[in-house]
């Protein structure tokens, strides 16, 4: 009885032991999991576009230039900045009237004012006009310093030379984009120039990673002149490596099913069916909610990641009904063997 006993309690313990055990194992496996998640999470996360480029020029005269990067577009192949222009020290230059210029080539649209034809003369229409005046006593019936430039995106990096690059969306999700800020200021009484001092800049465009080419960017008494990356940023990218990937791993799975089914020639269920119906169903689905992915068909990502994926597992659909065919066939055909080999009494 005693051993009885002693067993039964033994028993207890163990299965306390093993309890306590996978709890901890859990506890410990959630917390790295959660630990090691927000720590890729944070390196993902984008911080503000940064343009400072140092102001170099000689000019008595300067303002402040801060600007907010709202949108990137690269369907229409735009980018979207609020600028806000403000005196550098009201008490230096209390009354001065600046001029804002920029390329209008670089805009959209084309033309600022009246209508103009695109050249590679000097603008002669000016963005804005800042009075320094206002901003420094600031009344109800002054107008905010704020102006919004639409810029041209290209495919093109102009730093150096005209060189074609990955930009255009058939390069989803690698595809990278060039833009360029030029701006000068001058007085409105004397066309001197202004010198522009940026401000930092903030604003994330979403689901994009825009960097400043600091090696070829300028900022002196000509100007800013402002060279710009565009393109998609690592949790995008990583989002859509991984559910190509996943897509793949199904792909093969499925694969190994099919040849299974037919080299040890097991049963073939109906939960067979399952996996390749819904997931044909799903691999359209989650490619049409890929982060700013072109809406048609002709990505890269289409070639590689999901037309593949949709032919080899429709084939192997149908070589899995053949199969199913193929054996009611047989075993209709063999019990029509059996049944006539049998004899019959009268």
């Amino acid at each position: 009885m005693s051993e009885t006993t002693n067993a039964s309690k033994s028993d207890s313990k163990t299965q306390t032991y093993s309890w306590t055990s996978h709890l901890l194992i859990c506890v410990v496996l959630t917390v790295v999991a959660i630990v090691v998640s927000f720590g890729i999470t944070k390196h993902l996360i984008l911080g503000d576009v940064n343009d400072n480029v140092p102001y170099t020029g000689s000019a008595e005269q300067q303002i402040r230039l801060r600007a907010n990067y709202i949108e990137v577009d690269p369907t229409l192949r735009t980018v979207t900045v609020d600028w806000f222009p403000l005196p550098l020290d009201c008490s230096a230059n209390p009354e001065m009237v600046v001029k804002i210029f920029a390329d209008p080539n670089l805009l959209v649209p084309a033309g600022w004012g009246e209508d103009a034809t695109p050249s590679t003369t000097r603008p002669f229409a000016p963005i804005f006009e800042l009075n320094t005046t206002h901003c420094c006593q600031h009344t109800n019936y002054d107008s905010f310093p704020i102006f919004r430039t639409v810029l041209k995106m290209t495919g093109l990096s102009g730093s150096d030379q005209l060189t074609p690059r990955t930009g255009t969306l058939q390069a989803y999700p690698h595809d990278q984009y060039f833009f360029q800020v030029s701006m000068f200021a001058q007085m409105a009484s004397t066309n001197a120039s202004v010198g522009l001092v940026l401000g930092s800049s903030f604003g994330i465009p979403i689901n994009f990673d825009v960097l400043l080419d600091k090696s070829h960017s300028v900022n002196n008494d000509n100007g800013i002149l402002l060279y710009f990356t565009v393109s998609r940023s690592a949790a995008v990218i990583g989002l859509v490596i991984t559910i190509v990937t996943a897509n793949w791993l199904v792909t093969i799975a499925f694969l190994w099913i099919t040849v299974a089914a037919f080299m040890w020639e097991t049963d073939i269920v109906a939960e067979m069916f399952v996996l390749p119906v819904a997931t044909l169903f799903a691999f359209t689905t989650v490619r049409s909610n890929f982060p700013g992915a072109p809406a048609g068909f002709g990505a890269v990502v289409d070639y590689y990641g999901i037309l593949p994926n949709i032919g080899l597992i429709t084939l192997f659909t149908a070589v899995l009904l053949f199969g199913v065919l193929y054996r009611r066939i047989a075993t209709s055909i063999s019990k029509m063997s059996n049944n006539s080999t049998v004899p019959r009494f009268p």
